[in-house]
């Protein structure tokens, strides 16, 4: 399972004992090295194109560099809780693109995006409405869709941001 611009979030563990092989990349060095030291997780580092740091006892890897100059095997499974919300527009088509790349043609897909008006307060994290998500990735569809105003990020509150949106996508089985 891949998983794009991973920081140290406990999703990677959650992911890994549920049974999948868990692979992030983290441009940050310093959250790399966090996430194994607070999760208590022995791992060995190995130098390459991206410096890779893999858990010696457990199906994780995170790999540290430009999330665009990763290169891996075909993954059946992409996971974005916070990756196509941070990058400005912009970038979003060639993270898509990259991404997709990555991906075996029937991949299994879990998109996590925010929708809100940009026009109160502008991202990150950005809001992609479904036109781009679908864009990105054809096969997604909105799976769930709550209110989470509650925790949108504080500058938004104080801009007078009445609504946040978090959006799960779900790829379609082919």
């Amino acid at each position: 399972m891949l998983v794009p611009l991973c920081g140290k979030t406990p999703d990677l563990l959650w992911l890994e004992e549920r049974g999948n092989d868990v692979v992030g990349v983290e441009l940050s060095e310093i959250a790399v090295v966090a996430f194994f030291e607070e999760n208590d997780i022995e791992y060995e580092k190995i130098d390459g194109q991206l410096r890779h740091y893999r858990a010696i006892d457990r199906s994780l890897s995170l790999y540290c560099g430009d999330y665009f100059e990763f290169r891996g095997e075909s993954f059946d499974a992409h996971y974005d809780r916070g990756a196509l919300v941070a990058m400005p527009p912009d970038l979003r088509p060639h993270y898509a693109k990259h991404t997709t790349s990555l991906l075996t043609r029937d991949a299994a897909q879990l998109v996590i995006t925010v929708e809100y008006d940009q026009g109160v307060c502008a991202g990150p994290p950005y809001s992609i409405d479904a036109d781009e998500a679908t864009m990105h990735w054809p096969r997604l569809r909105r799976h769930a869709w709550v209110d989470d105003t509650e925790n949108a990020p504080p500058k938004f509150l104080e801009a007078g941001l009445e609504k946040l949106h978090e959006v799960v996508w779900l790829a379609d089985e082919d």
